[in-house]
């Protein structure tokens, strides 16, 4: 039970628990309890349900309850503190802590035998799809789940170039799954590749202007006057947001719809004499 695939305290200790007990049948609540020195043996429960608040102070003990090392120690503090926190500024403090150990443990860089996955942009969407579409042979039901729908043959092919280059697997019923939860390219984004890739992704932006209902999409622009260090500035702050939003797409257990998230900053103007 790897606590850095979870940003959800309780979510982690269901499912740590629910393993403990496969392990040892012993291992109920009035067991933590008594771990614990706690009064009552319904208060690990009640703390699972979001019923009670875990106090800060039990998280030591619960660490040497589920065996976990200094970091996994030091993650779940921050989690614990991260889903109480009720200020914005404080609750975003938390959450770049918390994605520096995530972004450590969950990315793959790709080897250049897999950069074949961006060749189509509706690679990457079934990819992305098959986290929640239960697939295992309907090639009409995927391509007619992709907005815009591709032909049943680019399902087809999608899928065989997928499983080719060891990105998404079968499991025992057959149904496929990605294979990997992140993934990085290194250099590649320098690449023609990636050139092309972008287009046909903000083309799918452009057209989703008019296809997509506004509640189903945000798009929103800003022009502002900025200088060289402004902007990079601006591109390190989009940088750590598109860290975020890899984030809460990993640990979203009820994800049930595939978005492309586009976010462009480019120059609009020449340089120009700045007036002091």
């Amino acid at each position: 039970m790897d606590i850095f695939n979870y940003l959800d305290y309780r979510k982690y200790l269901a499912d740590a628990l629910k393993e403990r007990k496969e392990q040892n049948y012993h291992f109920s609540f009035r067991f933590i309890a008594q771990h614990l020195n706690l009064s009552s043996p319904g208060f690990f429960n009640w703390v699972i349900s979001g019923k009670r608040k875990l106090p800060e102070a039990l998280i030591p003990k619960i660490a040497i309850l589920f065996k976990l090392n200094d970091k996994e120690c030091a993650y779940l503090h921050l989690l614990v503190r991260y889903t109480h926190s009720e200020d914005a500024a404080e609750r975003e403090e938390l959450f770049e802590k918390l994605s520096v150990y995530i972004k450590k443990r969950t990315k793959k860089e790709l080897p250049p035998a897999q950069y074949q996955l961006f060749s189509k942009w509706y690679y990457l969407a079934i990819r992305e799809l098959l986290r929640a579409f239960r697939f295992r042979s309907d090639y009409k039901a995927l391509a007619n789940a992709l907005h815009p729908r591709i032909k049943v043959g680019e399902a087809r092919e999608a899928v065989e170039v997928l499983e080719r280059i060891g990105l998404i697997k079968p499991d025992e019923q057959g149904y496929y799954h990605p294979v990997e939860a992140l993934l990085t390219t290194g250099e590649v984004w320098e690449s023609d590749l990636i050139t092309t890739l972008q287009t046909s992704l903000a083309e799918l932006g452009k057209k989703s202007i008019l296809s997509v209902d506004k509640k189903d999409r945000d798009i929103s622009n800003l022009t502002v006057c900025i200088s060289v260090e402004t902007r990079k500035r601006i591109s390190a702050e989009l940088a750590a947001l598109r860290q975020k939003i890899l984030t809460l797409s990993e640990n979203d257990t009820d994800a049930d719809r595939v978005y492309q998230c586009n976010i462009q900053l480019f120059p609009v103007s020449q340089k120009v004499k700045v007036e002091k």
